[in-house]
Order: structure tokens, then C-alpha cells, then sequence
């Protein structure tokens, strides 16, 4: 008599893991608990008795992806900063169908609340101003949530041929937008966003240097 195979155990660990793999795979629109269900070989309604609701789950989803972000332990507040940065965006490298989740849930994650600590921490140490430290964050995080999102849509949409060359009336009787527009293409975006973050960081201590006499 042939035995049956032993099933492994729901838990919460194995929903989220699943989860991310299935969203990296199918993307948020076609994500269901059903489909997930079918992924782990159980009913859809045996996850909900490990989170309370889709969002909830997804929410979970999102932390996953926000642990995964590196701070260093060593270097300067703009050396660590730089680092923060690339490690988020590189997220969005990886996990493109999951990414946008942290756009929406990033400020609710117990992850996410772990690490703006150890990043307010480090910063504050180096003399930033609690003010100061929440202007810089603000303002990096916007500039990396959005160029992320932005190269996910321009990845994907040059990769199922959407997007192409200009048209060439269009680049004739446009010759500005024409020489400027080949540099936003995914072939340039790392030297985009390399340029934009250190640009900023410059900003950042400019602004620092200057409030800091301003409060002498």
C-alpha cells in the first residue's frame, strides 16, 4: 500500500515566500489567493487562517520585500545613504511585479520601521538635526520609489515593443526632444539615476552646511 506523501505545514513563512515567487511570476493584477492556493496545494480560504485579508497578506509581501534592503554599518551619513539607495532600487531590479507594493504599504512595515530607525540613528549620530534627517530621507526616498517605478514601466514596455524609436517626422520636426530622448531608455538608466542620486547628496550637504551655520 502506498503512503501518502506528507504535506508540508501552512505558516505564515511559507504564504509570503510563495506569495512574492507567484506575484514575481504572474504580477499584482493576476495575483489571487485562489492561484496562491493552487501554488501551495491548499484551499484559498485555509490562508485566511493566516492573515486576516488579501491586504493583510500583501502587506507581509511588501515587509518581505523591505528586509531585503541593506544598510551598511560603516561610513559616512552620504556613503550610507548612496548605498541605501542602490539597495532599494535594486529591489525593483528583482522583484519589478512586487516593487510597486512598497510605493503604497512601505510606511506601515515592521521591516520598514526596523530600518528607518537604524537610518535616523546612524544619521543623527554623524549631527543631523531630527528635521534634517527627515528632509534627506524624504527627499531620497521620493527620488528612488519614483525613478523605480518609472524604470519598471520603461523596461517593460520596451520589452514587449511598445515603446520604440521616435517616429521620424516626429524627431525631424523635434530635433531637441529627439537628441535628448534616446538617454530615456533603459540602456541609460543607470548612469541617470547614478548622476540624479549624487546630485542630490550634493544638494544635501550644501543645505546641511548651510543650516548648521545658520544655527551657530
Amino acid at each position: 500500500m502506498a503512503t501518502k506523501q506528507k504535506r508540508e505545514p501552512l505558516s505564515q513563512e511559507r504564504i509570503v515566500t510563495a506569495a512574492l515567487l507567484l506575484i514575481d511570476a504572474v504580477g499584482l493584477a493576476a495575483f489571487t489567493t485562489r492561484a496562491l492556493g493552487k501554488k501551495l496545494g491548499c484551499e484559498a480560504m485555509a490562508i485566511y487562517n493566516h492573515f486576516a485579508s488579501k491586504d493583510e497578506l500583501l502587506d507581509a509581501v511588501a515587509d518581505r520585500l523591505m528586509s531585503k534592503t541593506v544598510l551598511p554599518s560603516e561610513g559616512s551619513w552620504r556613503e550610507r545613504a548612496r548605498a541605501l539607495a542602490n539597495s532599494y532600487r535594486a529591489l525593483a531590479r528583482v522583484h519589478p511585479h512586487a516593487f510597486p507594493l512598497l510605493a503604497t504599504r512601505r510606511g506601515t512595515l515592521p521591516s520598514a520601521y526596523g530600518m528607518y530607525d537604524r537610518v535616523f540613528a546612524a544619521t543623527m549620530k554623524e549631527g543631523l538635526d531630527p528635521f534634517a534627517v527627515a528632509c534627506v530621507f524624504r527627499a531620497l526616498a521620493h527620488y528612488c520609489t519614483g525613478t523605480a517605478l518609472y524604470e519598471i514601466n520603461t523596461t517593460a514596455a520596451h520589452a514587449d515593443g511598445s515603446a520604440t524609436e521616435l517616429p521620424p517626422e516626429v524627431a525631424a520636426s523635434l530635433p531637441s526632444l529627439a537628441k535628448v530622448a534616446v538617454y530615456f531608455t533603459p540602456t541609460h538608466f543607470d548612469a541617470l539615476f547614478q548622476f540624479g542620486l549624487e546630485a542630490l547628496l550634493d544638494g544635501f550637504e550644501r543645505a546641511l552646511l548651510r543650516r548648521a551655520a545658520e544655527q551657530a
